[in-house]
Order: structure tokens, then sequence, then C-alpha cells
């Protein structure tokens, strides 16, 4: 799209002004959802949050280039550096998921689609999730939830 990307510094320093209460665990598995949820708004797809890929690490999905949610928590960023459209779309996701505890958030994540077949079928010493299992998941909820319990 030749648009400026995002830092998940930033993101993050925007979600804790938003939510101050929020915790390093219930943060870290927001970013995962929020970059999630990011990817199949557009009609096109791949839409990033932000320039983090994610891994798979013993608890969870966990962005790439930290080792534990408290490093994630207490990483600096620069919200201004964020527009105001992106911001808003991140306010209402917290909004959202804002009734949903840690650990809710944290079995959403980590027995989703893209962190399982990951976890299982990547042979890599870090494994990557790739985008386009996060995007399957996605479709595949979506799915489930209109065939199933939309109705």
């Amino acid at each position: 799209h030749g648009e400026i990307m995002n830092h998940i510094e930033d993101v993050i320093q925007h979600i804790k002004e938003q939510s101050p209460n929020v915790s390093p665990k219930k943060l870290r598995y927001l970013l995962y959802l929020l970059y999630a949820d990011y990817l199949t708004i557009t009609e096109d797809g791949y839409d990033e949050l932000f320039t983090s890929e994610f891994y798979v690490e013993y608890n969870g999905p966990m962005p790439l280039g930290y080792t534990s949610e408290f490093v994630l928590y207490d990483t600096d960023g620069d919200s201004n550096r964020l527009d105001d459209g992106f911001k808003e779309y991140v306010n209402d996701a917290l909004f959202n998921y804002r009734m949903y505890s840690e650990n809710f958030l944290e079995r959403m994540s980590n027995q989703s689609l893209d962190y399982v077949t990951t976890k299982k079928h990547c042979r890599d010493h870090i494994k990557i999730i790739p985008k386009e299992l996060i995007y399957l998941n996605q479709e595949y909820n979506r799915i489930v939830y209109e065939c199933f319990e939309g109705k």
C-alpha cells in the first residue's frame, strides 16, 4: 500500500494510555488479537497493524524480538506517531475486548488454528507464525460463527 507502517512499540504505548490498568499478560494477547483482526478488515486482506511478526512461545503467540510479556510491557513508544484513524481502530478493538479476562484472551490465542498448527508443523528453532495462517484462522472463526452461532 505504500503507507507508513506502525511500530509495535507505539501501539503498545497507545494501549497503555487508553487502558492504564492493562496487565502485561493481557497486553500481550491483545496485541496478537488486534493484529489478527486487522489482517482481515480490508477486502484484499493482509493489512498489518504493525511491523512485527509473532512466534510460538510456550504460553501462546509472542511478538518477535520479545522474550516475555514484561519486556513487552516496558517497551518505550510514542503514540503520537500513530494516525487518528488507526488510533480509533485500536480504541474500538480495546472496547470490544475489555470484558474478557487475560486468561480467556490467552486461551483464544493459544488455541487458535495458526498457533497450534505452527507449533506442530514448524521445524525452525524460532517458530514464526505465518501471516497466511493468522488470516486463515480469522476466516475459520468467521465461518464457524456464521454457520453455528450467528443463527
